[in-house]
């Protein structure tokens, strides 16, 4: 086995692993009563029924009139645990999502800096403690957009043009459905290339 594969799918193994052994005791976490209860627990008639996929669009995730946030991709990955867990799978799903949006981002970087620092960096994201609450939390909206930030990244890094800056688009559409702050990515991708990239390079990047 070519040394090089193996030594950077081993790291990924050891991120996934990190994960899960700081996490799985969140498994067993039950509602928290406060959004918890809101959004999912006495919602589950509704999530568990597949016809409701379009009225996730067509309403606050909280159902109420008086407020409105529009998520309809939270909702809809609550609709996903509860039709194929009954309920069960929520805390794990929190789980993979936040595992993800790490393997992504250290693949965006890895685009410019691959190295064993990049992987402890990954770690450190992965694991540290101001992160808790947004994992074990079930409603943490955070959580479930986090997999589509680094993915505009990917999209430009890899390769320039307009299909890859209407993917850069998609995703911070995505991201956007999912939870409104996603709209504080725009700085944050704007001083990612500042900082890595030249300024004509960065530029080449975000212009086809």
């Amino acid at each position: 086995m070519n040394w090089h594969f193996a030594q950077k799918y081993g790291l990924v193994l050891l991120l996934a692993l990190a994960v899960f052994l700081v996490y799985e005791q969140t498994l067993t976490f039950d509602y928290t009563g406060q959004d918890d209860s809101a959004l999912v627990e006495k919602r589950l008639p509704f999530l568990r029924n597949p016809a409701n996929i379009w009225h996730a669009f067509r309403q606050d995730v909280f159902d109420n009139e008086a407020d409105f946030y529009y998520r309809p991709l939270l909702t809809l990955s609550f609709m996903l645990d509860a039709r194929l867990g009954g309920g069960r799978l929520f805390h794990l799903s929190n789980i993979v999502y936040h595992l993800l949006a790490c393997l992504l981002l250290g693949l965006a970087a890895g685009y410019r800096h691959p190295s064993r620092s990049g992987m402890a960096a990954e770690l450190l994201f992965a694991l540290h403690p101001a992160l808790t609450q947004a994992v074990a939390w079930l409603p943490a909206a955070t959580i479930h957009c986090w997999p589509f930030s680094p993915l505009p990244l990917l999209s430009i890094c890899k390769k320039t043009g307009p299909f890859n800056i209407s993917l850069h688009g998609l995703f911070f559409l995505c991201a956007l459905l999912t939870k409104e702050t996603a709209v504080a990515l725009i700085a944050i991708w704007i001083g990612y290339f500042m900082l890595f990239f030249p300024r004509s390079a960065w530029r080449k990047k975000l212009l086809p």
